[in-house]
């Protein structure tokens, strides 16, 4: 099993030129008891959560996928995120509210928010996605967009 491991971990070395270490899905960011979580990912899996990501490489990921859950709220809100590329300039941003059909006295909100790399790819560095309950920030996300020449620069010393 450790050969196993280890092979894995070489070929994923070796493939991105940089090793990502996966992370468990969490809410690391998030200033309010109401967010369950909040993360970044590389892929929307099928089942089950994926693992998290703070760092994507533009030369090899199609996408960073965002994913939260928000609640319990005990009143009917507005979840909207702002994605900011290096520099504080917006990229893009979204507004969910609980489905119509939900009823109190305490209202969820989830969602799965996926950002193109061929739009993110110019825009090397430090990225971050705010996400506020109606006009409140409740967190902000960070992460890395860079390849495996510039992942150094951007990487914070342990």
């Amino acid at each position: 099993m450790l050969v196993g491991v280890l092979a894995t971990l070489a070929c994923g070395c070796a493939g991105a030129d940089y090793y990502r270490l996966p992370q468990r899905p969490g809410a690391d960011g998030s200033i309010a008891n109401e967010v369950d979580y909040a993360f970044f990912s590389m892929v929307k899996p099928r089942f089950g959560p994926p693992s998290a990501y703070t760092e994507f490489n533009p030369d090899i990921d199609d996408e960073v996928v965002f994913f939260t859950r928000v609640g319990p709220v005990g009143r009917s809100f507005v979840l909207r995120g702002t994605l900011y590329r290096p520099g504080g300039v917006e990229h893009t941003s979204f507004t969910r509210t609980p489905h119509p059909a939900s009823r109190g006295p305490a209202w969820w909100v989830g969602t799965v928010e996926t950002f193109p790399m061929a739009e993110m790819r110019p825009f090397v560095g430090r990225w971050k996605l705010d996400l506020f309950l109606d006009d409140t920030l409740i967190g902000s996300y960070p992460f890395i967009l860079a390849d495996k020449t510039r992942i150094q620069e951007f990487r914070r010393p342990r």
